[in-house]
């Protein structure tokens, strides 16, 4: 995970911070604090027993755990900002599966499109950056 970017202390700091982030703020709505501002956002806690957008997948976080190791042993051997975000999100969010038997989730935000009717967390937004970054990575070369 030191390799997490080619180059680039600074953003395997940045990503090391966020997923710490994920972790104090699911700690903080497992304590039962909830928050919702003037704008309609709103942190508590949300149990997620499913996949992404609550899809129920069987064996998910099996699945879930043997892709995070293939994908670890391809990262270590060539390391990408793009993929360390993907497997540091994936690692929180299965984490949580593990210790607690769903994602915990915590932020709706109402007022965005494609997110607008769910709950998630801030490993999913790694998971989803890491993406864009890996897409834009395979598009340049």
């Amino acid at each position: 995970m030191l390799r997490m970017c080619t180059g680039s202390k600074a953003f395997g700091a940045v990503a090391l911070a966020v997923f710490l982030l994920d972790r104090v703020l699911k700690w903080i709505v497992l304590e039962g604090y909830s928050l919702q501002t003037l704008w309609g956002i709103t942190f508590r806690f949300l149990a997620n027993r499913g996949a992404t957008f609550g899809l129920h997948v069987p064996y998910i976080d099996v699945i879930s755990f043997i892709v995070l190791l293939i994908l670890s042993v391809y990262t270590y051997k060539h390391p990408s900002c793009g993929l360390s975000l993907i497997l540091l999100g994936g690692f929180s969010n299965v984490l949580d599966r593990l210790v607690y038997g769903y994602v915990i989730d915590y932020l709706h935000i109402p007022f965005l499109p494609i997110v607008g009717h769910t709950y998630f967390n801030l490993a999913d937004v790694m998971i989803d950056v890491g993406v864009i970054l890996l897409a834009w990575q395979i598009i340049k070369t």
